[in-house]
This record gives C-alpha cells, sequence and structure tokens, in this order.
C-alpha cells in the first residue's frame, strides 16, 4: 500500500497554507473550487504523498476542534530540519528521539493542533 495523501478538514485554510507551503516549504501542486463554499488545496514535498487541505466555509456554522489527524513526514537529515523549525519559531511539542538502533523523530503541531512527525530512518 502506497500513501498517496492525507486530508485536513479546516475551518479557514489561510493559516495552514502558509504553515505547509512557508514554513515547511512544501509546493502547492493544486488549488481549486469545487463550490462556491469550498477550496481544496493539495501540498506535495519531496516524495509522491501530498496533503489535502480543504476549507469548508458551512463547516464555520458549528464544527470546532481538533480534526484528530496526523502527518508523518520523513525527512533524509532531521538535525537540519529539526534546527529550521527552532529558526522559524515553531514549537517543537516532543524533542528529538533517538531510538535505539532505529529512527530519530521529534513532533510540532500545526496552526489547527495537528500534530506533525519528522522522521529520519
Amino acid at each position: 500500500m502506497n500513501i498517496n495523501f492525507f486530508t485536513i478538514n479546516l475551518l479557514d485554510i489561510t493559516e495552514s497554507l502558509f504553515f505547509y507551503r512557508d514554513t515547511l516549504g512544501l509546493k502547492v501542486v493544486r488549488d481549486f473550487c469545487p463550490t462556491d463554499f469550498m477550496r481544496i488545496v493539495f501540498l506535495q514535498g519531496e516524495g509522491t504523498g501530498q496533503i489535502e487541505l480543504i476549507e469548508n466555509k458551512i463547516m464555520k456554522q458549528g464544527v470546532q476542534g481538533n480534526y484528530n489527524v496526523s502527518i508523518g513526514i520523513k525527512v533524509l537529515d532531521i538535525s537540519s530540519v529539526f534546527q529550521k523549525m527552532q529558526d522559524k519559531g515553531v514549537t517543537i511539542t516532543r524533542n528529538m528521539l533517538n531510538m535505539p538502533h532505529g529512527p530519530k523523530m521529534f513532533f510540532i503541531k500545526d496552526p489547527n493542533g495537528i500534530e506533525v512527525e519528522f522522521i529520519q530512518e
């Protein structure tokens, strides 16, 4: 199984788009509005996996809170990514973990409270 994308439903796409595009450096590969009340943006990093951000203006009328989504991002040099996140003022929610004979990882949260894990295997 090859995971293609993660979907995050949002109340407002503005902060998340800035976070994933400008802070993390992902590229927008598609940006469209299928209806008057919805905007969908696909972002992609170096691999083939994508993040799909969906802003649904109708959802703003009563839905609040965390959408129970987490995202794992595989990186080649976790130390440089860790430093980049610190330089950009991103809060590290779980500091660097070095598993014995295994991966290194750390965690942040995006503007919606969604956990993002960076991992180097």
